[in-house]
């Protein structure tokens, strides 16, 4: 089963306890970091912080979604007003499949 957190010009953090990572809209960027030291986000990247990923948001809405599917991590961007209720690759497009180690 497919399990989502959908948000619109936001940045989400993200914890296990241990690790943290944030997820979400900078600029004209969707980014994912992750901290590297205690001090995190709140310090300098590259020492404390580093952005794993980013990509530019123009894709279609700024609304994402990020989740487990089919037991990888995706990211998905909605196209159209129907979005995520709709077909893949019409309504709503996966940006980014990691797949689970």
């Amino acid at each position: 089963m497919a399990q989502y957190d959908e948000y619109d010009n936001n940045i989400e953090e993200l914890t296990d306890g241990t690790d943290t990572m944030r997820v979400g809209e900078i600029g004209d960027l969707y980014v994912i970091d992750m901290e590297l030291t205690p001090l995190g986000f709140a310090g300098v990247q590259n020492t404390d912080w580093t952005r794993i990923i980013s990509f530019d948001k123009g894709l279609g809405n700024p609304i994402y979604r990020h989740g487990v599917r089919n037991n990888n991590w995706v990211i998905d961007n909605e196209l159209t007003a129907t979005g995520f209720a709709g077909t893949i690759g019409v309504d709503w497009a996966n940006i980014l499949t990691i797949p689970r180690v």
